[in-house]
């Protein structure tokens, strides 16, 4: 009877085929886990540079700004304690006095005046004094309806602008009445009562041309050797109050000069005012003022910083946020080419195993081909000769 031996080399045994796909598989998990986690890794130490220099930027910039502040203050502490020192200050000493801080920093970005408090008996011969100076000024006044000046009424006293440097640029608000807006009297008479130097609320800046707004430190003057012990002392003993004006924006913008390639948006609020009157400034980066605010924030906790802060009487605060121009200059997106790395790996590698295991599969289907033809022959021989396998 007639033997063969089947091809074995079309019924591959599963179990090889099972093992290459299972290790196909293995390796794949294994090396796309791996890939994962060192993304994860990387990112979270990306991120984690991000927020830590964030906060470092975020927090010198917050300190630029106080620092102009506190030395704006500091130069109308040195005024008035220039008043209190002298019997009498006559325009050309309060000029030579204040002249060298417009000279030598740019953080006087408005103007300084002295108001003296001025009773009506004594309001035509201080017109008249203001007209010698500016002779298109002939009495006190305010503003009306669209910034229109309209001499003041008579009123019980004043606080007319007397003194103001620097002249050439403000001698036009000589004679204005501080004390006939009631945000400026406010504060005119808290830094009276307290003895403390009190900033105003956000304000409209007197001034002809563009309506800025700002805010004034009010520093009180009394009757020098005089008891201030008590409010009622200080208000009979009251002489005027020294103003500092400054522009929220030119003050913001100075402070943030040696940061402002840093695409971080800053906000200031006066968190003492009413609600509706809180915001005082915002700066944003220039590439963000051409794009609307939705495009460039960025809505992550982590990248906003928040600073309250006391000043002249009052609470401020600081908002720095991250814009997304930010986040792309501190982010090395190294976490990214991991990522793309390790899965090419892991392909290339899982290529390579599935070439061995068919190299492999096809060396052993050729081996058992062989044998099968050289059983095959064996049976033939035996067959032709008569002998029995």
């Amino acid at each position: 009877m007639k033997r063969s031996v089947k091809n074995t080399s079309i019924l591959r045994p599963w179990r090889f085929k099972l093992h290459r796909y299972w290790g196909i598989g293995l390796v794949l998990f294994g090396s796309t886990m791996l890939t994962l986690i060192l993304f994860i890794y990387m990112r979270n130490l990306d991120y984690s540079h991000l927020y830590h220099q964030f906060r470092t930027d975020a927090s010198i910039r917050t300190s630029m700004i106080r620092d102009v502040m506190n030395e704006n203050y500091m130069d109308v502490t040195a005024v008035q304690r220039f008043y209190y020192s002298s019997v009498m200050i006559d325009r050309a000493e309060f000029r030579e006095f204040i002249n060298p801080l417009f000279q030598q920093t740019q953080r006087w970005n408005y103007g300084l005046a002295w108001s003296p408090w001025v009773k009506h008996s004594q309001r035509a011969e201080m017109e008249k004094e203001i007209s010698g100076l500016n002779q298109e000024i002939h009495s006190f006044w305010e503003y009306g309806p669209n910034r229109v000046k309209i001499p003041l009424p008579i009123k019980e006293f004043y606080l007319p602008i007397y003194y103001i440097e620097p002249m050439e640029t403000r001698s036009e608000l000589l004679g204005f009445d501080e004390a006939s807006d009631t945000l400026r009297l406010k504060s005119i008479l808290a830094a009276r009562d307290s003895n403390r130097i009190t900033a105003t609320e956000r304000i409209n800046l007197a001034g002809s041309g563009i309506e800025q707004t700002g805010f004034l430190m009010c520093a009180p003057i009394y009757i020098n050797n005089s008891d201030i012990s008590s409010v009622k002392a200080r208000q009979e003993n009251f002489r005027g109050i020294l103003l500092g004006a400054f522009n929220f924006k030119n003050l913001v913008d100075l402070s943030i000069q040696a940061t402002s390639s840093l695409e971080l948006n800053t906000i200031l609020y006066d968190r003492s005012a009413p609600k509706s009157r809180q915001f005082l400034y915002e700066w944003s980066p220039i590439r963000s003022m051409i794009m609307e605010k939705k495009d460039w924030m960025v809505n992550d906790s982590m990248l906003t910083y928040i600073m309250d802060f006391q000043f002249a009487e009052r609470v401020y605060r600081i908002e720095i946020t991250a814009s997304r121009f930010y986040v792309d200059q501190q982010l090395s997106g190294n976490h990214y080419y991991i990522l793309i790395l390790g899965l090419v790996l892991s392909l290339v590698m899982a290529a390579y195993i599935h070439n061995v295991y068919r190299h492999r599969l096809e060396a052993e289907a050729m081996v058992e081909d062989k044998v099968s033809q050289l059983k095959n022959a064996e049976l033939r021989f035996h067959h032709s000769f008569g002998f029995q396998p």
